[in-house]
């Protein structure tokens, strides 16, 4: 087995002139398909050398298996890389020996069962798949020679005889495989070649001269050229499927924006307002600024506020006027860690994996430019689930190589990367605001490519942005806070009923009442947002249980202005004690767990806790109880656990985020939570 190459200038030299012995594989193919690596298998066929020393006695079977073994050698590092495979005359029967041997190999012996998995297209070329009647001719000639003393192998003209038992066990076996795989196979055949060949169903072409051509220009050849180029394209648009498939990772792609809550009507509008009313991010989207910092302190809002820059149509409205010459347009690329999901969510890799796969999907011809780095295609591997697919091996440092190559491209389009929750990141802060940096930074010279990144004030953020332009969001929402008040407190039936009655009796005692709870509320919250929505829902559940608005201030009065305090005021005042074990399990299951739970896992660890469901009972139980105690648990959650942990569309909202020590301080139960009943859970 041999690899062909030669110097771009003797290739050159090669194809323009024009002479009969012309090496196709390597002096034509290697230039048509640089991209391709070509390879020829030589072996001795002749059945005497005469004076030349004694035959060869290898048959078709050990030719065969050579073959494998020596391509399967070539190919350690580069498994699932596609085949398309050019045969000769006996070499079809000899690859249809190999790709037999490979199909029936061992599991373990990955490396010969890749050849059959990675085959893509079988040309032949004049191939006797029934045998030959020159075979004949040849065993007369061979017991000639044999009568003159010279040695023979006779075995190759036996297995070559019309429908002769291997041959035809050889078809059998290669229908079947093209049953299974649904290889691409062309024939071309001197004069009519052959017909009706049982389980080969082909697409045959007639060729003048199969076994050579006189240079790039020579019409059969072109007829071969024309072939390749079309599987070559074919194989393209296949790996490029698969790498961007590669990419997407549902829980990473979709789980952001519904997790997130939405702005409240009429509020952020002061986001996209000019200076000095704005905070200066209108200006930065039309400048040449690159960087955007949006810093908040927990529960202050940001991840709502980018939520809205990644969606809201005033943010492309702006970037578009960031160069009114140009024709290019804008795209966003929204990215957002989480620390209370999955281990990608929170990591490196599942950004990369988020950034890549929307690049891709904007501008889908770039997977080519991905596809051609060297390194992740010695990363391919078989697929273990869908056989003759490939899977791309993505690490760390394929997942930047990719991501800085495309970037490097010169895109279509502008580029705005939204990027939030950097203190969700589960690694070097510093090294993440340099990642970040460069984003920006090692782009094609025509690019322009914006980020706008949202986290705490942590001090590796503050040094890593300073001297960019930055938002504090407690600055900002303090309007917005006061309409969210204003319009969740009012609107309550209650008091728009108890606000009409006043105003028809010219009385306004509690409308000045309520004013000034709602003075009160705006000044308390110094920006948290968070906090605000729990102490507005305290205060709607008080007014539906018939409190008026000299009530809600009493109520209002107790209420802690940290968050911590607060929590654990809720849970001191409005948990039952004969609920609230039910209630720490609730609220740290869902915090501790390594993914999102289920409604029915929840229920299970519920009762695994409170002694109703031992780790013997009988599996097959859960699916019933998933059908017959969601809708009890829900209501079970709002019971025991109040506004601390939400069910929406079957996902939970857990409160208590921004501090998890709130339950280690309170329950010294959690040991038990976190060791004994994780672990009965398990393994149940």
């Amino acid at each position: 087995l041999k690899s062909l190459s030669r110097s771009r200038k003797e290739r050159q030299e090669v194809v323009a002139h024009t002479k009969e012995d012309v090496f196709w594989p390597e002096d034509l193919l290697s230039v048509n398909f640089p991209s391709a690596r070509v390879m020829t298998y030589g072996y001795d066929s002749h059945i005497s050398h005469f004076f030349n020393g004694p035959a060869n006695q290898n048959n078709i079977m050990t030719h065969g298996e050579d073959l494998l073994h020596r391509l399967a050698g070539k190919r350690s590092d580069t498994y699932g890389r596609r085949i398309i495979f050019i045969v000769h005359s006996l070499g079809g029967i000899v690859l249809k020996e190999a790709l037999r041997r490979s199909r029936g190999a061992m599991d373990q012996e990955v490396d010969l069962k890749d050849i059959y998995n990675s085959t893509f297209v079988v040309i032949f070329f004049g191939t006797p798949h029934r045998g030959s009647d020159y075979s004949n001719i040849g065993l007369a000639a061979v017991n000639a020679a044999r009568a003159a003393g010279f040695d023979v192998n006779k075995q190759l003209l036996r297995t070559l005889a019309i429908d002769s038992e291997y041959l035809r066990l050889l078809r059998e076996e290669f229908s079947k495989m093209l049953e299974s795989r649904r290889w691409p196979v062309v024939s071309f055949q001197e004069a009519h070649g052959l017909k009706n060949i049982a389980g080969l169903h082909d697409k045959r072409r007639t060729i003048g001269k199969c076994a050579g051509f006189g240079g790039a220009k020579d019409p059969h050849y072109i007829q071969v050229q024309e072939v390749l180029v079309r599987y070559e394209r074919d194989l393209n648009q296949t790996y490029s499927a698969q790498a961007k498939n590669s990419l997407w990772i549902p829980q990473i792609q979709l789980r952001p924006l519904d997790d997130m809550t939405d702005a409240y009507t009429e509020t952020l509008h002061w986001l996209f307002r000019p200076s000095p009313t704005g905070p200066g991010f209108v200006e930065w989207l039309k400048g040449d600024e690159c960087i955007y910092w949006i810093q908040g302190k927990p529960g202050s809002g940001t991840s709502t506020a980018m939520k809205h820059i990644f969606g809201s149509p005033n943010t492309l409205a702006s970037l578009d006027d960031h160069d009114t010459k140009s024709q290019c347009g804008w795209v966003i690329i929204g990215s957002f860690f989480h620390d209370r999901r999955t281990q990608l969510q929170k990591s490196l890799d599942g950004i990369l994996h988020s950034m890549l796969w929307q690049i891709i999907e904007r501008f889908p011809d770039l997977v080519r430019v991905i596809l051609k780095i060297e390194e992740l295609q010695a990363r391919l591997a078989l697929s273990n689930t869908t056989p003759g697919t490939v899977e791309f091996l993505w690490t760390t440092a394929n997942l930047k190589r990719a991501l800085f190559c495309v970037l490097q491209q010169n895109l279509p389009r502008k580029v705005c990367f939204v990027v939030d929750a950097l203190d969700e990141y589960e690694g070097n802060y510093a090294k993440m605001v340099v990642f970040l940096e460069k984003l920006v930074v090692e782009r094609h010279p025509a690019n322009v490519i914006k980020l706008c990144a949202a986290s705490r004030p942590y001090n590796p953020f503050i040094d890593g942005f300073s001297g960019r332009p930055t938002l504090d969001m407690e600055e900002w929402t303090r309007g917005d806070i006061r309409r969210y008040v204003n319009g969740r407190l009012k609107s309550h039936y209650c008091v728009s009923d108890l606000l009409v009655n006043e105003s028809s009796a010219s009385t306004g005692g509690s409308q000045s009442q309520l004013e000034s709870l709602i003075q009160q509320i705006t000044d308390r919250a110094s920006g948290v947002f968070l906090w605000v929505r729990l102490v507005v829902e305290q205060l709607l559940d008080e007014l539906t249980a018939g409190a008026n608005v000299p009530d809600l201030q009493r109520h209002l009065d107790r209420f802690p202005e940290d968050l911590d305090e607060f929590y654990r005021h809720l849970i001191a005042t409005k948990v039952p004690k004969q609920d609230r074990f039910e209630a720490y399990v609730m609220l740290e299951s869902v915090l501790c767990a390594r993914g999102p739970l289920t409604l029915a896992q929840l229920d299970l660890i519920l009762r695994l806790a409170l002694g109703r469901l031992s780790i013997k009972d009988d599996h097959s139980r859960t699916a019933e109880w998933a059908k017959s105690t969601s809708p009890n648990m829900e209501r079970r959650i709002v019971h025991c656990c109040r506004c601390l942990l939400e069910v929406q569309d079957g996902k939970f909202k857990c409160f208590i985020k921004q501090s998890k020590s709130i339950l280690q301080k309170r329950m010294p139960l959690i040991l038990y939570l976190k060791l004994d009943l994780m672990t009965k859970y398990r393994h149940w």
